[in-house]
């Protein structure tokens, strides 16, 4: 390297003794390099100086400050200046305490008094701040943000270390939330560290108490134990409770700093003071200063002791066990056997929730003792206060309230009816002793040599063999078991059963079998039954052609249903035969259906026409009876096929078929004839009906109405006159005209049907009417005789009224003075008009009048007001009568009444 280069610098701390001053080194590189030292601006005397050369001709000047350790800890600037030749630029580094140590800010630690040492503290407690530093930082506290008054506060410092104590009275300290401990210093930024003196928040943990169970098998009786869990890391005590008065000293637990949730346990022996009926525990957990939790209360555990004896299900050929069950504060349990002591074979022991022992003992005693009936006793003591209590067991007492079961088999009806010798009835007896068996028959000792008995386990089986004849004599059986540990015990059969009500017989024919083609099968439905055996049999005229139908009903409360059917021989298959089914109840007694009646007879068939609809087919119904009546269709020679049909069975037994036709109406208004057969077994004569249109209808011809025009209505028609025929009939009848017994035109009549009528219309001109004397409307069809309605259009010969003209009075007092009134009587039933004449000319038009068809004669009358030009002299007055067509009657004048004046005429 060049030896004219710029100088270069280096200055370094070099390490010293904490006593002595703090050396600084500065080394100077280049041409021919001098060393200057800086105090800020005070030049400063170097305490060594040494030079060197390089291989490359480069000098390095090497010069050392020494500065007292209270100067440099003051954090004051040194500067070390290295100059060279005039044209070389100086060149400089500064270095101060607080340079040096600038990356190490101070570490701080506290400690805080416990939550115990507070807790049991009784005037002040200390905190202590521990800040390690090079620098002499100023220390300072803060209570809960608040600095601390200066009296509160001691320091000291040793090496590196700065002691700060903070002592505050420990009621202050339960107040506080957390304290800070700072340490400020100009070589660093103020540095702090706060403490949570009160303690997070915390959650509620679970809190249980229990006994102890460990602690109460060493024989330490009433040991607590508070068991705590979900707690949260904060410091804690626990206290135990009697009756809610603290009865424990505080249990201090300290959790650890890292996070929960945690766990513990504390026990507590309960000072015998507190033994005492009505006395609870409870535990309670009081975390940071202000919370606590308590447990549920044990419960009165001091009470008297209880005791509880009981069997335990044993093997046959093993010891019965026997276990004994001691509640208390401490049970302990003794086992006796009348007088004597007797050593447990088994012990348990468990501690409830509610603190109190459960001591379970078992005592094996061997079958052949247990089974004598001894009494064994167990007895249950605790501390020499409480009053014993003790139980008794024994065979007899365990099985009192059982009683043997017994269970008894009589032989069924069936099979008792069936025997020929023997029947046998069972008793089985279910007792766990070995009870005696014996048999009673109607309330005597059955005979030993009729009996036999087995035991198998707990059950005793005993059989009774008796004759069937002498059964059928009894009324009832007795088993009876006997032992000395309980009442004889016994159980009764009614084998001749109970008293029966009469059922319900009722015999029919069974529809399904006959469906399937089984012709003759009788059904026996029995209803109202009592539950008691019995059995059924048909009869064809009251003797037995069926075997014994047995029926064995349910031994639940009645009335029962039951039927039984039974296809009839075809021997039996006979007219004049009627059938019976009986029902034999018991040995003795029976009851009887109503007969079927005779149900082999001669088939019958009965023929209908079903109302159909105009637009459909023509339903025809054919009903056949017999014992198996079929049907089939014939139209004329040809058979038909049915379009429906349907079978029923009577209380009679016989059958009924129902079958229906279905006929277009354009072949049924043919009147073919359609024919119904009956046939059923082939011994039987074969039945028929026929029906047809013709045949359905011929009892009612049709009803011919006829309308002819009034008499009025020809008088004042000037060309034609119209009459109606109207014809109501099922049939479509032809319908003609005949005019005074001839034909009338076919271009003169008209035609209409509307449903079942038709209306034809006759036109002929009123001329042609007047002189016509009869018109006749006639239907004609093959279905009936040829009918015909005529009217006699010129009605009846009509005999001479009576005809008078006169004044009209009450038009006179009124002051109409000429009304004429025309007076007829002896009037016929025939149509009439009246007309007046003046001089014998009409003066009036026709005044038509129509009389009733009821039988006459009548009277009527008519006015007419004259008008005044015919008011005069020589004019007389008549009326006329006009009757019918051609007939007609005057009356007599009222002569000249406008001439001389008449008394009889005028007033």
């Amino acid at each position: 390297m060049s030896p004219l280069v710029d100088p270069s610098v280096e200055l370094l701390v070099v390490p010293s003794e904490e006593s002595g001053p703090q050396k600084l080194s500065c080394s100077g590189s280049g041409f021919n390099p001098q060393i200057q030292w800086f105090f800020e601006t005070q030049q400063r005397s170097s305490s060594t100086n040494d030079i060197s050369v390089a291989a490359d001709g480069r000098v390095t000047v090497t010069s050392q400050l020494h500065v007292p350790q209270a100067e440099w800890k003051t954090g004051k600037v040194f500067t070390c200046e290295v100059s060279d030749r005039p044209l070389s630029p100086n060149v400089r580094k500064d270095i101060s305490f607080c340079s040096v140590h600038s990356a190490s800010p101070p570490s701080i630690h506290v400690e805080t008094p416990s939550f115990k040492t507070v807790m049991m503290a009784t005037s002040v407690v200390t905190a202590t701040c521990s800040v390690q530093s090079d620098f002499d930082a100023k220390v300072t506290w803060l209570m809960d943000g608040r600095a601390a008054q200066s009296n509160t506060v001691t320091q000291d410092r040793n090496m590196t270390i700065i002691i700060s104590t903070l002592r505050v009275s420990s009621s202050q300290w339960k107040g506080l939330n957390n304290v800070t401990c700072r340490a400020e210093h100009k070589c660093f930024s103020t540095t702090e560290k706060t403490v949570d003196v009160a303690g997070p928040a915390v959650t509620a943990p679970t809190v249980e108490i229990r006994r102890s169970l460990p602690d109460l098998l060493k024989g330490n009786s009433v040991v607590l134990v508070c068991d705590v869990t979900q707690l949260s890391s904060s410091d804690l005590y626990i206290t135990f409770q009697a009756n809610n008065a603290d009865i424990s000293e505080k249990l201090y637990v300290d959790l650890p700093e890292s996070p929960g949730p945690y766990s513990v346990s504390r026990t507590f022996s309960v000072p015998s003071n507190h033994w005492k009926k009505g006395t609870s525990f409870t535990c309670t957990v009081n975390q940071g200063f202000s919370r606590n939790f308590k447990s549920q209360s044990t419960g009165n555990i001091f009470v008297d002791p209880s005791v509880e004896l009981l069997v335990v299900p044993s093997e046959e050929s093993g010891p019965q066990k026997l276990s004994c069950s001691g509640s208390g504060i401490n049970a302990q349990i003794q086992w006796f056997s009348e007088t004597q002591q007797r050593s447990s074979s088994t012990k348990d022991i468990s501690v409830g929730s509610d603190g109190r022992v459960t001591v379970t003992s078992q005592l094996h005693v061997p079958q052949a003792e247990w089974k004598t009936g001894k009494v064994f006793t167990c007895e249950v003591s605790e501390r020499s206060s409480s009053p014993k209590v003790r139980k008794d067991i024994s065979f007899c007492s365990v099985h009192s309230a059982s009683p043997p079961s017994i269970h008894v088999e009589t032989p069924s009806f069936k099979t008792v009816m069936m025997a020929t010798s023997e029947v046998t009835a069972t008793c089985s007896v279910q007792s766990d002793f070995d009870a005696k068996v014996t048999w009673l028959m109607d309330g005597r000792a059955a005979q030993s040599n009729t009996v036999t008995q087995d035991r198998n386990m707990t059950i005793i089986i005993s059989t009774l063999r008796v004759s069937s004849s002498q059964w059928k004599q009894l009324n009832r059986v007795t088993c009876r078991a006997e032992h000395k540990c309980f009442s004889t015990t016994e159980k009764t059969v009614d084998v001749a059963g109970p008293a029966v009500t009469a059922p319900t017989v009722e015999i029919r024919r069974s529809l399904p079998d006959l469906l399937k083609g089984n012709s003759v099968v009788l059904v026996c439905d029995v209803t109202q039954l009592s539950s008691s055996d019995l059995y059924i049999t048909f009869q064809a005229n009251n003797a037995d052609i069926s075997e014994k139908l047995y029926v064995d009903l349910p031994e639940s409360p009645g009335p029962h249903s039951v039927s039984r059917t039974f296809s009839v021989p075809s021997n039996h298959w006979k007219k004049g035969t009627s059938f019976t089914c009986t029902v034999n109840q018991g040995f003795s007694r029976n009851f009887k259906s109503q007969s079927t009646g005779n149900i082999f007879v001669d088939p019958s068939v009965e023929l209908l026409v079903v109302p159909s609809e105009e637009s459909g087919p023509q339903k025809l119904s054919c009903s056949g009876s017999g014992i198996n009546a079929q049907i089939q269709w014939f139209s004329e020679t040809q058979q038909r096929s049915s379009s429906t049909k349907d079978i029923s069975v009577g209380a009679d037994g016989r059958v009924t078929v129902t079958s229906q036709l279905h006929v277009p109406q354009a072949e049924w208004k043919t009147g073919k004839v359609f024919t119904c057969e009956v046939s059923e077994r082939s011994s039987s004569p074969k039945v028929r009906k026929d029906i047809s249109f013709c045949s359905v209808h011929s009892a009612s011809p049709p009803s011919i109405h006829v309308e002819t025009p009034s008499f009025k209505t020809v008088m004042m028609a000037t060309s034609e006159v119209t009459a109606t025929c109207s014809v109501q009939s099922d049939f479509d009848a032809k319908v003609t005209w005949l005019m005074d017994g001839r034909a009338a035109q076919s271009n003169t009549v008209t035609q209409d049907r509307n449903m079942t009528i038709i209306i034809s219309t006759l036109r002929v001109s009123s001329s042609q009417w007047k002189q016509l004397k009869r018109v006749t409307c006639r239907a004609e069809h093959k279905c009936f005789s040829t009918t015909e309605k005529t009217v006699d259009v010129a009605g009846p010969a009509v005999t001479a009224p009576s005809v008078e003209i006169r004044r009209s009075l009450p038009d006179l007092l009124k002051g109409n003075s000429v009304v004429l009134v025309c007076d007829v009587t002896q009037l016929s039933s025939s149509d009439l008009y009246i007309t007046f004449q003046a001089n014998n000319a009409d003066i009036s038009e026709k005044l038509y009048v129509d009389l009733p068809e009821s039988p006459g004669p009548y009277s009527v009358s008519r006015t007419f007001s004259v008008p005044s030009n015919h008011w005069k002299k020589g004019t007389n007055f008549t009326c006329t009568v006009n009757q019918g067509f051609s007939t007609n009657f005057k009356s007599q004048s009222t002569g000249n009444i406008f001439g001389e004046r008449s008394s009889s005429f005028f007033p």
